[in-house]
């Protein structure tokens, strides 16, 4: 599973207090401490900072001397701190940095700038527990990605195939997907949850499109997952066995359904998305299951049934087709091994 790990950047304490709020939600969080030597810009400093004491807190700091702060860093206690291959005499002083924090139950991250080869710092690599690709601009958010420094992946396991293995950078709903396939763990996010609407959405979100490529898992319908979407096996009230698709420009065929907004309840997603997406009105409906790939947030799965209509193109939709179980798995899923996963439940829903 691929984490998204929320990033405060802040330049005064008031800034910090009210990101640190905002961003609650979240269990993880990056916070960037910059010198204004390393990285260009100034945030707070060590002496600035705190956090609840149930929260995991990753401690990114961007100076050139990390060394001069080591006692703030073991009173603040946090769960990792990230230090800069590029910070002064790191061959030597990191290691031993290393080795202090490590006294304290501190794990210890190492950070590579884009234009830091892996194989230069490897020695450091070999003993961290935590590599960050950087692939941003240092000391800021709303930056652009770097994709090529995804290359690096494969080179940093080659030296320590167990490490976790982190990016910061530009991360989006445009491109998490391919950060997290290409075999990032935890995927740092500035701007795009900080300086959305409502950040808490964004977060939930970029969970889910990150882990699109994890299997999903079925679980009973009062399992305490945090629902945020709706799915439908959805079927004609003469034609039980048909089950209804639509063409998503974006996706291509998939379910109908979508995100939960407001105050809706689960169900009531699902009615408004299958009129907006297709003009059709269910007549009945029963959640049968919650599906998730992560354990963490997932989505209601319901068995509904609608009087047959024609079909009305819509912005979300451009065309919708009834279809058999087989048709259905292999138009949503071709190859894809979610496919016998989901087939367990079509069966089910058919009893239904």
């Amino acid at each position: 599973m691929t984490q998204i790990v929320p990033t405060i950047t802040a330049t005064t304490p008031t800034d910090y207090a009210r990101e640190i709020e905002k961003l609650n939600f979240a269990p993880r969080l990056h916070v960037d401490i910059t010198d204004g030597e390393l990285a260009p810009s100034r945030t707070v400093n060590l002496n600035q900072v705190y956090w609840d004491e149930n929260k995991i807190i990753d401690l990114h700091l961007m100076m050139k001397k990390p060394i001069e702060w080591l006692h703030q860093i073991i009173a603040l206690n946090p769960n990792l701190v990230i230090l800069h291959a590029e910070s002064d005499d790191a061959h030597k002083n990191l290691p031993r940095i290393f080795e202090h924090l490590r006294k304290f139950n501190i794990k210890c991250g190492l950070a590579l700038l884009p234009e830091t080869s892996p194989e230069n710092v490897k020695d450091i690599i070999e003993i961290s527990d935590y590599v960050l690709i950087f692939a941003g601009h240092l000391g800021y958010q709303d930056g652009t990605a770097d994709l090529s420094q995804l290359e690096k992946i494969a080179r940093i396991r080659a030296i320590n195939p167990n490490v976790e293995l982190a990016w910061d950078g530009g991360a989006n709903v445009e491109n998490v997907a391919e950060i997290a396939q290409a075999g990032i763990d935890v995927i740092n996010v500035g701007a795009a949850i900080a300086k959305s609407e409502n950040p808490e959405k964004a977060y939930q979100r970029l969970n889910e499109i990150a882990n699109e490529h994890l299997p999903w898992k079925f679980m009973p319908v009062d399992s305490p997952l945090k629902i945020t979407a709706s799915l439908g096996l959805i079927s004609p009230e003469n034609q039980p066995e048909k089950f209804l698709m639509i063409k998503n420009y974006r996706r291509g065929w998939d379910a109908p359904g979508g995100h939960i907004e407001n105050d809706e309840t689960p169900e009531q997603t699902l009615r408004r998305e299958v009129r907006e997406e297709t003009g059709a009105v269910i007549t009945n409906c029963q959640e049968i299951a919650r599906a998730s790939r992560t354990e963490q947030t997932g989505q209601s799965v319901f068995r509904g049934f609608f009087r047959e209509q024609n079909f009305v193109p819509s912005d979300e939709a451009s065309e919708c087709k009834l279809v058999t179980k087989e048709e259905f798995l292999q138009m949503w899923f071709g190859d894809d091994g979610n496919r016998e996963v989901w087939r367990e439940l079509l069966e089910k829903a058919n009893k239904t």
